[in-house]
């Protein structure tokens, strides 16, 4: 079974599958979130929340959280 972390209010994600985090506040990272939503691989989990992270995922979708997992799980398992 998957190892799900919390990534918003409500949403979370398969940990194992996370390729790369991004902050929000990158230009790089918003300019492969427009990319992804032009291509309807975008994957929106802040449930109206301020957006903080864009999370990059194996199968090419980018997902927004608002905080970075529990504990910083997703970031541990990325290193």
């Amino acid at each position: 079974m998957s190892d799900f972390t919390v990534v918003g209010p409500g949403g979370s994600i398969s940990a194992g599958r996370v390729v790369a985090i991004g902050r929000w506040d990158s230009a790089p990272v918003r300019r492969e979130v427009r990319r992804a939503r032009a291509e309807g691989k975008l994957i929106d989990l802040t449930y109206g929340h301020a957006c903080r992270w864009a999370f990059f995922m194996d199968t090419g979708h980018v997902v927004l959280g608002t905080q970075l997992g529990q504990d910083g799980t997703v970031y541990a398992l990325v290193q």
